[in-house]
């Protein structure tokens, strides 16, 4: 009987317990406005001892665990949202690094399905991400790079890989620290 009374008490304190961590955790999620159909990782750092001052942000991934969108909540002077998204080409690889775009205003954490609306109020005409061109062969060889801004979409940097020739590489010998111009021994 006094097995029974305790096993009672027991499972009314475990649904006690499981009912204020729900609420609680409720109460967190009620600050936010976090889009639960997508994978995310949402961070909060104390700027202040009573966490009056924070810093919030949510990080979307796909089903592969890539990251397509950094939102920082609340990130601007007037309290908008600025946000961060990823693109990538059809082999998976990520071929435009964007500059944050401020958001005319807040969804507390909310994935943004148009990111790009902020950006004439932001950059106005200007091209705001940088681009990696994949070599066609090699399917990890960046090509070229083109940086960020208007003016440098004519002048992309193009990247080589070379191999040297038989003889190019010259084998010269030099003193040794510590020696009398000893010439250093070649390695078989």
């Amino acid at each position: 009987m006094m097995k029974h009374l305790i096993k009672r008490k027991e499972k009314a304190v475990m649904k006690y317990a499981s009912l204020l961590m729900l609420l609680f955790s409720g109460a967190a999620l009620a600050q936010t406005n976090l889009s639960t159909d997508k994978n995310f990782i949402y961070t909060k750092n104390c700027l202040d001892a009573d966490c009056v001052k924070k810093s919030e942000s949510v990080q979307y991934f796909d089903g592969l665990g890539r990251p397509v969108q950094s939102v920082a909540i609340k990130a601007t002077p007037l309290g908008r949202d600025v946000v961060t998204p990823v693109e990538y080409n059809p082999l998976g690889k990520q071929v435009k690094d964007y500059l944050p775009i401020p958001q005319s205003g807040t969804t507390n954490g909310a994935f943004y399905d148009s990111p790009f609306d902020g950006v004439p109020a932001a950059y106005g005409t200007e091209r705001i991400y940088s681009e990696k061109i994949y070599d066609n062969v090699y399917t990890d060889r960046i090509k070229q790079v083109v940086s960020i801004g208007t003016a440098w979409t004519q002048k992309p940097v193009s990247l080589g890989y070379d191999t040297n020739m038989d003889g190019e590489v010259k084998n010269t010998s030099s003193p040794q620290p510590g020696r009398k111009g000893e010439p250093i021994p070649r390695l078989p």
